[in-house]
């Protein structure tokens, strides 16, 4: 079975297990697995977004919209372009 098959697989039945009277189709399934994988997305992208700033690889701005912006550290680019080299060695 493929990996993503397996991923959903127990998605939907730790899903199932939480909320045993639930029921729904492929469409509402697939809505609510989306939502969680959002979720996950998010958490993981809020983690990595705080260590590339702890390491002083991205900047962070504040908005018009008082909403945090990222944004590459361009005087950091000469690390940034040999960790992406090594990355895809």
């Amino acid at each position: 079975m493929p990996r993503g098959e397996t991923e959903s697989l127990y998605e939907i039945l730790r899903y199932l297990k939480e909320h045993p009277d639930a029921r729904d189709t492929v469409e509402g399934i697939s809505w609510w697995l989306l939502e969680q994988r959002m979720n996950d997305c998010v958490s993981d992208v809020q983690s990595t977004l705080a260590q590339l700033l702890a390491q002083g690889l991205l900047l962070e701005i504040e908005g018009v919209d008082e909403r945090r912006h990222y944004q590459l550290n361009k005087s950091r680019l000469d690390e940034i372009n040999l960790m992406l080299r090594r990355r895809d060695l």
